[in-house]
């Protein structure tokens, strides 16, 4: 039996500077929900800063899973969100949420909570250079 699930892939810039990077992660994520039993119904995509909570394909994907008891999968925490703010959306759902890095299983409040604020400091870091 498949479990219905919607991919999300996220570059901060345009198609033409990361050209390859949402080829990799829907590769990537679509590897995981073979291996996993996961039927991917979508992706969602787009080329947004990972700082900006307000993104509008983010929220779709969310907002999805959510209403369709959907499981979320994303490659990395980092192609999901580079902000701390975020966890005030997902908190109440991490049971929807997988990371393709973490394996199949829901993300434990500390792994989540370390791997945005590495995401975060991250951000912060390039924006500086």
């Amino acid at each position: 039996m498949t479990k219905k699930a919607y991919g999300y892939m996220r570059a901060s810039t345009n198609p033409k500077l990361q050209k390859n990077s949402i080829e990799i992660q829907k590769s990537v994520i679509s590897k995981f929900a073979q291996t996993h039993g996961y039927e991917i119904v979508d992706y969602f995509i787009e080329y947004k800063s990972g700082a900006d909570d307000s993104r509008v394909m983010f929220n779709k994907w969310l907002n999805t899973c959510v209403s369709e008891n959907a499981v979320a999968i994303s490659w990395k925490i980092d192609r999901m969100s580079r902000s701390l703010g975020v966890f005030k959306k997902i908190q109440n759902h991490l049971h929807l949420l997988r990371f393709c890095e973490l394996g199949d299983q829901e993300p434990s409040l500390l792994t989540l909570s370390v791997l945005l604020g590495v995401a975060h400091q991250e951000r912060i870091n390039t924006s500086t250079r």
